[in-house]
């Protein structure tokens, strides 16, 4: 920071140019200023902070050196940041501000602008931006799609009727509380749920999450909703028939095409204020199934307000296709029990019954139990069966080992690799064989298990915050393309889908109780384990 020095220096009762020009950083904290004229001349600021005075108007313009600004409660009406190219850190919230432009600001990483009387936020070009808070003001609309930086952001407590936040970013706090008339928010394709989440939570009735960012407030709004069923008997859908989860649906408006998804209900609901769309789903094995429609253009203007479209989807032909995987999921505070969940899923058209079974090193280790109970257990060979797999639908296995540690005749050392393999079958030749077998390496430290699978979760991404509260970022470290991301908790239940997923991603927990979680990344090159803790 420096030493602290009389600016005064020959103590004239007056400031010289060059006295000014030795300044870097100036701090006036609750000293009734009610004019800065004359702080242009300090032309070598790095840092400014004004604090607690009586300023209407500030013009920092001619100080392009400054970096960090902090002008809090000092009454300003009328803030000049013109040219200041440099500046990465503004602070100036409990002000009377009406406007705010930033264009240019391409070095900025925070701004904080709370409790001003903005009605006007130009940050469209502060493309480095990390975190803005800008609640409590009067802004009606607030866009943010340049910003693929953005981690943190409080809008709360404004007038926005409309929030842009298609920008690639991954904000680990999203606060938009507060904003009773906002109706539309635009986002990437992986946060729309989440925003759904927080819609909900907040109240608002008449808002909708979508990625299309070409919403005018004096436009109509046409909602469209319906649900997906799955057909097995190719009789036609009724209230009988299975929901079909997780569907994508794509929405045509004969310029761009967004993608809408159905929760784990089969039900989906969008906004559009185009007057016709054209909606097709979009399936991960179109060749197993037929759709009805399989493609449905509507006029919006002419329809009733919200628009209901359902989908049927059943087989077609028989499409036997199951898949397996094994990880570790408690955190190995000691050498001597660890736990796994066994995961498995129908992803063909027809429901299954058979068994799985997992081979495991029974001479360094010892079986305790299992949630759903064994059907057969014999040396190095554990065994269920399962019955009525229904398509789409997944079930879990929680497993409870003993590991030979310490004073255990035979022991396990550092270095000693467990290995396991995990199989379902069924009494049907499965399509995708090489997904109902599942390997998992572990290595032994003495101390803990280091779930390692070749190559490792870490390797190729990074989680972050664990444990979290709300949303958990993950980030690609290597040349690495995700396409799916699912998220089971202890005891078996399949709770979080994510398709369609960027390689750095943001997944909304907030609606997950507290307790461990596993998280599943489906890759190009392949299927990663890990898990996280939900406080």
């Amino acid at each position: 920071m420096g030493n602290y020095f009389k600016i005064d220096s020959n103590n004239d009762g007056e400031i010289q140019v060059s006295e000014a020009l030795a300044i870097t950083n100036l701090w006036l904290y609750n000293a009734n200023i009610t004019n800065i004229s004359g702080l242009e001349n300090f032309t070598n600021l790095r840092e400014f902070q004004c604090y607690g005075n009586s300023i209407a108007t500030m013009n920092l313009s001619p100080l392009t050196q400054l970096t960090r600004v902090t002008i809090s409660y000092n009454h300003i009406s009328t803030l000049n940041v013109t040219g200041l190219s440099n500046i990465e850190w503004l602070n100036c919230p409990f002000n009377d501000l009406t406007t705010l432009d930033l264009t240019g600001m391409t070095s900025m990483y925070q701004l904080q602008c709370q409790n001003n009387q903005l009605t006007s936020l130009n940050i469209s070009n502060a493309t480095n931006l990390a975190s803005v808070n800008c609640e409590n003001n009067l802004l009606t609309s607030l866009g943010l799609n340049n910003l693929s930086t953005l981690v943190n952001l409080d809008c709360s407590s404004n007038s926005l009727i409309q929030l842009r936040l298609r920008n690639s970013s991954t904000e680990s706090v999203l606060d938009f509380s507060a904003n009773p008339n906002l109706q539309y928010i635009c986002a990437d394709d992986n946060e729309l749920a989440g925003i759904q989440q927080k819609i909900n939570q907040y109240g608002y009735t008449n808002c909708y999450a979508n990625p299309n960012c070409d919403f005018t407030p004096s436009n109509p709004v046409y909602f469209i909703q319906g649900v997906a069923k799955f057909d097995e008997t190719n009789d036609g859908c009724d209230d009988t028939d299975i929901s079909y989860p997780n569907l994508t649906l794509a929405f045509f408006n004969g310029i761009n095409t967004t993608s809408v998804y159905s929760n784990t209900d089969g039900e989906f609901n969008t906004a559009s204020q185009s007057t016709s769309v054209t909606i097709t789903p979009q399936l991960e094995n179109p060749a197993y199934f037929t759709i009805t429609p399989s493609s449905q253009t509507v006029t919006l203007s002419d329809a009733a307000n919200p628009l209901i479209q359902n989908f049927c989807i059943a087989p077609n032909g028989s499409h036997p296709d199951l898949e397996i995987a094994l990880v570790r999921t408690n955190q190995a505070s000691n050498a001597y029990q660890y736990d796994y969940i066994l995961t498995y899923q129908n992803k063909g058209t027809n429901t299954q019954s058979g068994s799985i079974s997992l081979a495991f090193d029974d001479y360094v280790q010892d079986f305790n139990y299992s949630i759903p109970t064994v059907t057969s257990s014999a040396t190095n060979l554990l065994t269920w069966d399962y019955i009525n797999l229904k398509p789409f639908e997944t079930r879990t296995i929680l497993i409870k080992f003993y590991m030979n540690a310490g004073m255990f005749n035979p022991t396990l050392f550092e270095g000693d690799i467990l290995n396991y393999l995990a199989t379902i079958t069924s009494g049907s030749v499965d399509e995708t064989p090489n997904n109902n077998i599942y390997t998992l390496n572990e290595m032994y430290s003495g101390v803990v298990l280091l779930n390692t699978p070749i190559p490792s979760f870490s390797e190729y991404f990074a989680m972050y915050p664990n444990p979290t509260h709300d949303l958990l970022n993950i980030k690609t470290k290597s040349d690495v393309s995700i396409d799916r991301i699912a998220v089971y908790n202890l005891i078996g239940q399949y709770v979080l889908d994510i398709k369609n997923t960027s390689n750095d991603s943001i997944i909304d927990v907030s609606g997950l109780g507290i307790g461990t979680y596993i998280i599943k990344i489906f890759s190009d090159k392949g299927i990663f384990n890990s898990k996280f803790v939900k406080n």
